[in-house]
């Protein structure tokens, strides 16, 4: 808890008062109190806004526009309860004594950021030309990777930094991260992670004209008997609209007993590289990203913003994976 007066108001100086105090840092929302110094409301910009927009004057009192319902806690309340309490939404967290007198707060940017991304470690599955060239870059960041794969003769070539295939760089990659950032293992049990991405492939079956995502849903089981709370799940492969809704986060619910958006996240990142360049296009081509809630996007984009500039938000899952389709239709309709 923080027990300065930073943050504290006079409920009867002006609204102007209040915006100037808002100029500094971490001072977005103050605490309004009275002459002893008991809790009388919160105000914020957004509140100030709304009170300008009805026609209350900058030279009106604070108690005018303030929030006089704030949510706030005894101090009897320990640091972990109060931090579950505060958010984005919630920034700023009075804690009071029984007369209600401010004796100290809670804030939002004290709170550790439980997506500090460098610190997670990253899990890949499926190290053929999509994953092993993300992993590469991923490594090339300073990430921490695991990459699985069934295939046990291409995780030995890759255990020996053997390049399974071309691509422009992927052999000084290999050589320089391969068992230091980037392990490769054909044991999942051995490769745990706080933020997983599937690379699988989603062959197409010849007979029925529909995608194989047997190799997908194999690896969102897999994925789930081993997901922890906060942890990210990461779809990269072609999917038809709705696999990941529909077959993903079914399987990694069944296989953790976790609830996605409130344990654990989800969200949708397409491949968009071309063979040959891969691992450039990676650090400049514009990533897409749908997400099954605001914070599983915010925890997928801050992997990516640490890879390219262009980030872009397209809503939903299901957006992200017709995004996905419309690119490679468009490829082989250029190709063609």
């Amino acid at each position: 808890m923080l027990d300065g007066t930073k943050l504290f108001i006079n409920s009867q100086q002006s609204i102007m008062d209040a915006l100037t105090r808002m100029n500094s840092p971490y001072c977005q929302v103050l605490i309004c109190i009275d002459e002893n110094n008991r809790l009388q409301g919160l105000v914020s910009e957004a509140d100030i806004r709304r009170g300008l927009i009805e026609g209350i004057e900058l030279w009106a009192s604070i108690d005018k526009v303030m929030n006089t319902a704030p949510l706030y806690v005894n101090k009897q309340v320990s640091k972990k309860e109060a931090f579950d309490l505060v958010s984005k939404q919630i920034s700023v967290l009075p804690v009071v004594d029984t007369d209600k007198v401010v004796l100290g707060y809670y804030l939002f940017q004290q709170k550790e950021d439980p997506f500090t991304i460098q610190n997670k470690k990253i899990t890949i599955l499926g190290v053929g030309y999509v994953g092993l060239t993300l992993a590469l870059v991923l490594a090339e960041r300073g990430f921490k990777v695991n990459g699985y794969d069934r295939n046990s003769d291409l995780i030995r070539q890759l255990q020996q930094k053997e390049a399974p295939f071309f691509e422009n760089g992927i052999e000084q990659l290999l050589e320089k991260h391969s068992q230091n950032n980037i392990n490769f293992t054909t044991d999942i049990t051995q490769a745990k992670g706080a933020i997983y991405i599937i690379t699988v492939g989603t062959p197409l079956l010849k007979e029925e004209k529909q995608p194989n995502i047997e190799y997908v849903e194999a690896a969102a089981t897999a994925i789930g008997k081993q997901l922890s709370e906060g942890d990210l799940v990461l779809l990269r492969s072609t999917v038809p609209v709705g696999c990941c809704r529909d077959v993903v986060l079914p399987a990694l619910e069944a296989a953790s007993g976790l609830t996605c958006g409130q344990d654990f996240y989800l969200a949708f990142a397409p491949e968009r590289t071309v063979e040959g360049v891969a691992l450039k296009e990676l650090k400049t081509n514009p990533q897409i990203i749908g997400a099954f809630d605001p914070v599983s996007y915010d925890y997928a984009a801050r992997i990516f913003q640490n890879l390219t500039k262009t980030v872009i938000n397209v809503g939903g899952l299901e957006e992200a994976e017709l995004c996905k389709l419309m690119d490679n239709t468009y490829r082989d309709h250029i190709f063609a």
